[in-house]
Formats: structure tokens, sequence, C-alpha cells
């Protein structure tokens, strides 16, 4: 196949994760390829492991001490050569290595000694960095190579550091639970050194399984700015695909071939999988069906420990086969095919590599997936999700007693995995990283994902879900109306807000306006006069009090008459101005937005691709930080326009590996940088072109949408034209409770928060449950959750309802309302009238 000129290297081959990443580039056309710096060793991280069938004892998994060499032994006998899939960096000559410190050691060492300086790093964190650049040095020179690196692990984030190349650094378990958490203060320094890395400028992070702990790691030490949940793909689909006889499988290796077969493929450990936790249900389970079978895994740092329990209960012994060896892929995934159920983990609440290769395999997965993992996933994964003994036991007894659970939980994990870990994303993320570099990451990387909630999330020991309903009340959809149209007089917007408050026409209907901060032509209404001068018009008094009412809901940016912009003075002391007066006046807008029809040279302009902006690209800074200091919340600029429907809800549709194309997926609010450096909260929205089209499309996906442009139009001008259909429509789907609209910025703040809302469920079925709210990125005011709805199904006592406050500590709840339906019901909800905007 032919290669694009992207060059990908990928370094630190955790459980084969970035070989089976270089063959996925590869199949795509880069030129992708595993950097083999000597450190992974460990059977399960070599590439042979995904190629070529090898048993190996438990002696030799837990307790040989493989060398380099004898993997190339091993590889020459087995007949497998990776060809340039794989490269092993070559020694560099002692010249090089001292070339390479004259030259650029400097440049390192000036690097960390300006973070050093400005505290970001202390200097024995600083050395340690000294130190394992000149170990690395070697693989360092060879990813100079590359345009972008996929880094896994300590070293090959320091490789990929001191590259100084554009890197995701793909998280994957105990390298962020055990190096930069380092909850026992084992490795401070390294902890430290870790973190500083993580926080270059030039890496992003693909926060790997959606896991809560490694979520609050990086939270905790200040790493935010750029973690995505990625959804990158890295199990050996090809292999997993192929056709194979689970039956003849089983009857090759003399296990039941009726009865249920479960296999528990992780490895037996109690710290990381909390093992005997499936073992212990399981016993209570065979006690009630003979004929099930279970078969676990031959390694793990508990085997041992299993295997003595076994022998103290012969008749649990008599259904669990302990595996004697360690197979390798080829042979693994036979077992994975003769297996009704795989088992996974009950410690750490998210999926890992055995997860991953089940559900890609379309074989039912029983695990624990904690509600902030299943939350922040695009679609919720279809695995038999249990966190408990009793819970464990139900779904056993399930499985048993409904023959179509287990098939179908299959298919739709085949599916699942299909489309949430698309081979499309790894391919977007390598070139998004590439073309749009590292402060875009969140927009492309996550295309596919979900802003809005919709994942019910399981209450322990109770056959009972919580659910965040996406849209308060019964609402099916939501939406927020700006009209653009720039009222020519104020006789012209006064019919506006009537037509907006006559019961019989808009019922009431929030159509949020947007008003130029200074008139577009004589005679129309303004803040400021056309001159560009800071004292207010005779109708700002008015315009403050439509604005502090909530009408008004955005002002129109620089703009001046015929959108040619003013004159090229400088407009700092400008802006300034206007903002202290708005403030003063109570009239900051929650939006600041462009000119919907207008552009102009001193327009806000963003890193998203506008054509019609284009040419604005050397105007004059846009002082876009004084709008975020004075208040400004979100800004509605012509790059975040946009053509897709009902957004919130994952897009069903691939996105294909363009990260232009693709940016910004299905999400409302999206993060920018305008042209002074000033980080924004965008406004994905929709020209009134798609208006007709798009209310019905609404309420089928159950997203949300912003339309903007001149809604109000010529209708308004004619006493006998009719208002357009469509915005008749939205009235009466707004009046029966199917559709949620709501002024701009109340709409844009629910949104943001409802898609940011976690949850967890505390307790047991004796002493009741408590439910926590949080948001992901930490606390949360009780105010904030106005117009927010939780359906509970099924029954169990909910002791209470609590809220992550700034103290770090648990609150109580205590506006909300509790509704009790039919057949164990409930709706719980925060009143909107609380509701800011």
């Amino acid at each position: 196949m032919e290669h694009t000129g992207l060059r990908v290297a990928l370094c630190g081959n955790i459980a084969n994760n970035a070989f089976n990443m270089t063959r996925i580039l590869r199949e795509r056309g880069c030129f992708a390829q595993l950097v083999d710096d000597g450190r992974d060793l460990f059977p399960f991280a070599r590439p042979i492991w995904e190629a070529r069938a090898l048993e190996l004892s438990f002696a030799e998994v837990m307790e040989h001490p493989w060398q380099a060499e004898e993997w190339r032994r091993l590889e020459a006998q087995a007949g497998w050569e990776p060809g340039d899939l794989v490269a092993e960096p070559p020694r560099c000559s002692a010249l090089t290595r001292w070339i390479r410190r004259v030259a650029d050691g400097g440049k390192a060492n000036r690097r960390l000694s300006a973070a050093c300086a400005a505290g970001r790093l202390s200097p024995a964190a600083a050395a340690r960095l000294r130190r394992y650049r000149r170990t690395c040095l070697d693989t360092i020179i060879w990813m100079e190579g590359f345009d972008v690196i996929v880094a896994f692990g300590f070293h090959a984030a320091v490789a990929a550091f001191f590259a100084d190349r554009p890197t995701i650094y793909v998280t994957y378990g105990g390298d962020i639970r055990v190096q930069l958490k380092d909850p026992q203060e084992r490795d401070p320094v390294l902890a430290e050194a870790f973190a500083f890395l993580l926080d270059s400028d030039r890496f992003v992070i693909d926060a790997y399984g959606c896991d809560l702990e490694i979520h609050e790691a990086l939270q905790a030490k200040g790493i935010g700015r750029n973690v995505a949940y990625a959804c990158l793909p890295n199990v050996n689909t090809e292999l997993l695909r192929q056709p194979r006889d689970g039956t003849r499988i089983r009857r090759e290796f003399g296990w039941p071939e009726d009865g249920l077969l479960f296999f528990m493929a992780s490895r037996v450990d109690e710290r990381w999988k909390r093992s005997s936790l499936f073992i212990d249900a399981f016993a209570a389970f065979a006690a009630e069906h003979p004929s099930a079978t279970l078969i676990v895994t031959g390694w793990g740092a508990d085997f041992d420990a299993t295997r003595s329990r076994l022998a103290g209960d012969p008749a649990l012994a008599s259904r669990v086969l302990l595996l004697e060896e360690c197979y390798s892929k080829p042979r693994l995934f036979d077992l994975y095919a003769a297996a009704d159920v795989i088992v996974d983990q009950f410690a750490v609440g998210s999926l890992g590599s055995v997860s991953f290769e089940a559900l890609c395999m379309g074989k039912p997965v029983l695990t624990y997936l904690a509600p902030f993992n299943l939350l922040s996933y695009p679609v919720p994964p279809p695995v038999l999700n249990v966190r408990t003994r009793r819970d464990i036991l139900q779904r056993l007894r399930e499985c048993a007693r409904d023959p179509n659970l287990l098939p179908d939980a299959g298919r739709r994990g085949a599916d699942w995995y299909r489309l949430v870990y698309s081979e499309d994303n790894l391919l977007r993320a390598v070139n998004g990283l590439s073309r749009l570099g590292p402060a875009a990451w969140k927009d492309y990387a996550t295309a596919g994902g979900r802003t809005l909630p919709a994942a019910p999330i399981p209450v322990p020991d109770h056959a009972a879900t919580v659910t965040i309903q996406p849209w308060p009340s019964s609402c099916q959809a939501g939406l927020a109306l700006l009209d653009a149209g720039a009222p020519g007089s104020m006789a012209e917007l006064d019919a506006a807000l009537t037509w907006l408050a006559c019961d019989d026409a808009g019922s009431r209907l929030p159509v949020s306006l947007s008003l130029p901060v200074r008139p577009v032509r004589v005679g129309a209404p303004g803040y400021f006069p056309e001159d560009g001068g800071a004292t207010p018009t005779p109708w700002a008094g008015q315009l403050a009090s439509l604005v502090r009412s909530g009408a008004i809901q955005a002002f129109d940016g620089y703009s001046g008459t015929g959108g040619d912009g003013p004159d090229n003075r400088p407009e700092g002391n400008r802006v300034a101005a206007w903002l202290e007066r708005l403030a003063a006046d109570g009239a900051v807008p929650p939006v600041w937005a462009n000119r919907w029809n207008a552009p102009s040279a001193f327009d806000l302009t963003g890193s998203w691709d506008d054509p019609a902006q284009a040419v604005n690209r050397n105007g004059a800074q846009a002082h876009g930080d004084l709008l975020v200091r004075s208040g400004v919340r979100f800004f509605c600029l012509a790059g975040h326009r946009t053509d897709r429907v009902g957004l919130g809800p994952p897009i069903n549709e691939p996105n294909g590996p363009d990260p232009v194309k693709a940016r910004g997926g299905n999400a409302i609010v999206v993060s920018d940088r305008l042209a002074d450096g000033t980080l924004i909260r965008g406004v994905r929205h929709h020209g009134l072109g798609v208006a007709e089209d798009l209310l019905p499309q609404l309420l089928e996906r159950g997203g949300g949408a912003v339309v903007r442009g001149p809604i109000f139009g010529d209708w308004l001008r004619s006493p006998s034209a009719p208002p357009p259909r469509w915005l008749e429509r939205a009235a009466a789907l707004a009046r029966s409770g199917s559709l949620w609209v709501r002024p701009l910025g109340a709409f844009l703040r629910y949104c943001e928060l409802v898609g940011s809302l976690r949850l967890g469920l505390e307790g047991s079925a004796e002493d009741g449950i408590v439910l926590r709210l949080y948001r992901d990125t930490g606390p949360l005011d009780e105010a904030d959750l106005a117009g927010v709805h939780l359906r509970l199904e099924g029954d169990f006592v909910l002791l209470a309802v609590e809220r992550l406050a700034a103290d770090g500590r648990w609150q109580p709840c205590r506006g909300y309302r509790l509704q009790r339906g039919n057949a164990g019901t409930a709706l719980l909800s925060w009143p909107e009238h609380l509701m800011v905007g």
C-alpha cells in the first residue's frame, strides 16, 4: 500500500496496544512504525504475541526475566519477521552522542531550566529528566524522523518530549494510577516529572477507557487542558473478526459442550480485578446450575491463592478449570470463541483490553463499568454491568434464564465496538494533531462523542437504574433561536418583542435577540453611536433593560456601517470603554457574536475554518480577553456554523478520518482560540436555510440546536405577512411540551452542565442509596442544576442526594423535587426558575 506523507512513531508497547495501532495506521496509508526501545520485554508486550500461536507456563510469564535476545531467537524459531512495522533504534556512536550533547543538549537544558525558573519543575525532577534523556537518546534521535508520536508509559513520554514532536499520550492504567498519582509517595520526583511531561504544550492526552481514577489523577495534577476520550482502537481487529467454531474448540480442549461456559480472561488479581468476587458468585450459581463451567486464565498475582482455595472446595473445583498455560492471542481468541461469556474485572470500573477484545469479537462481557466511565462514552457500552456479588449472581441467573440475552449482547457489542472504536478515529487523531495542532485536540478527537447524557446507571445491589435525562420534563429535544436581523428602527424591535409576548402567536416563544453594539445604519438602534464612541445612545437605557430581562442575549461585534468596519485606529481602548460602560449598566450579554452576514476586518476570528472570514485573519487584534473578563460566556462566530442536525447525541454515521470535516462532531458548545490567543466557548449554530427541515430531525434524534439569522425578516414590517411556518411549528411544539425552547444563554448553560454532569451511587440494599452529583471537572453549585431531571426506575430506598462542594466535601441538596410515578418509577428534578441565562 502507498503511504501518505504522514509518519507516525508509536512507542511503549503496553499489552501490544501500540503494535496493533501501528498496523491499523499502516492499513490506512500512514507510514507508522512501532519503536522497540528494548524496555517492553514482558511476553504480552511483544509483537509476536499477536502474530503467532505460543504457549508459556505460569513461571515463564510471571517469574522469568526475559531478555531481548531470547525474543529474537523465539521469533526466528517461529519464522516471524515484522519487517519495517517494528524498528529497534540503532545504537548511537560515542561521537554522535558527543555531537548531540553539544548541539542540542543545551536546548534541552534550557527548556528544563526555564521550567525550573518559572516554578513548573523542581531541580530534582529536572535532573531526573536529564538522566532519562541520556538513556533514551537512541530512541529520541530515531523518533525525530517522524511527524507525530503516539506514546504509552513514562519512558516513551520522555523520548517524545525531547524529540519535540506533537504527541498523543495514551493513558493506560498503572502509569497514571501508580506513577503519576503515586498514592503511597514512593517516588514523588518521578510523579512530578511525569506531570510536567504530560502538561507540555506539545502533548495531548487520550484518557483511555474513560476512567474516573485516571480522570481525577490528571485533574489533581492540573493536567486537564488537552485531555479527551478519543476512543482510539488498539486491539487486533483483523484476528478477532476471523470466524471460529466454538463447539470444535470446546471439544479440542475437552471442555463440556453443553451448559454455560464462562471465561475469566483477565489475570487473577485482587488489587486490579477483584477476581475472587466473581468466583464467590459463581460458586453460588454453580450450585444451582451444575452444568455451568468457569475457565480461569493461567496467570496473575493471586493465581496460586485461587488454586489453594479450589483445593479446599472440591465441589467448586469440579466446576472451575484453571489453565496451566498462558496463550498468545491467536490461541487465546479461540478460547474467547468457545466461551459464552467473557469475564473481566470488578475493581477499577473501566474497560480494558479483555473487554475491548471480547466486544470486538461479539462476545458478551461481564464486568464492572463505573458511572463516570459509563457516562463518558458516546454510546453506553452494552456490557453486563455488575458491581457486587449480589449483582453478579443476579446476572448469571439471567444468563441461564433468558436464551436471547447473550446472543443479543454479543451482537450489540460488536456493533458498538465498530461504531465507537472505528479505525477512522485513530487516523483522524494523528491527522488532526499534524494539521490542526494540539490546541484543537478535543474538537477533532471526540468527533463521535456525546454531549448529552443517555446511559442508565445501575444501582448497586438492586434491579434499578438512574438516568440523567437530556432535556427537562418530557421534552424530546431542545432549541434556542437567535435573531440577528439588526432591526432598522426601534419600531421594528418593539414589533418583535410584541410578537414574542403574544399568547396566541408566539406563546411567549423565547427568541433571543442579537443587536449590533453600534448601529448598522442611520436611525437603527445601537448601544453606542455609529462613530464608535463610548457615550451611550438614547436607546441604551431601554436596551440595557432588555439585556437584563433576557430578551437581548447577544451583541454583534465590531462591524461598522455596511459591514466595512471602522477606521484603522487601535481598538483596544474603545472596546475596554464599551465593556466598562456595559458592565456598569448591567448590560453585558451572555453571548458575543460577529455579524451574521457582513464580516468585518474587526470581527472576532477563531481557529475554525470559515471562508467568509479568511480575509480577516490579518485584521486588528480581537481583544477577546477583554470580553471574557467582562463576563461574556459564549461566542457565536461564523466559523462555528454547522449543517449537522440534532447535536448532542452521538453521530450515528461515521465521521471519517478528516479532522477538519469532523471537527466539533456533535458538540453544541466547543472550544476555540481567538486570533489574540484567548480561549473561548464557541456556539455551534445553524442558518435559517435548514430551519424548515430541522425540527422533525431534532425530535427524531433527541438533540439540540441553535438557529441564528434574520428570524423575523420582513414579515414584522408588513401587518398582513404571516410568520414563517417553521417558527409557528416551533411555538406549537413548545406549547405541547415536546420541544424545550429557552433563551440562548440559559440553553447553552444547561447544555454545558448536563453534558458534564456525573453521578455516583453509594450504599447497599440493607442501608439504602446515596446519590452524588458532580461535574466532570469537579464541584457543583446546586443552582447549576436548574432544569435537570433524573429518572429513577426500580425499587430502592433513596437516603439522600448530595453534590460535591467547592471545599471538596459532599453537601446535601435541598432544592429538588421527587415525584413518584407508576411501576416503580420516579422523577427527581430541580425547578427551572433557578436557571441563569
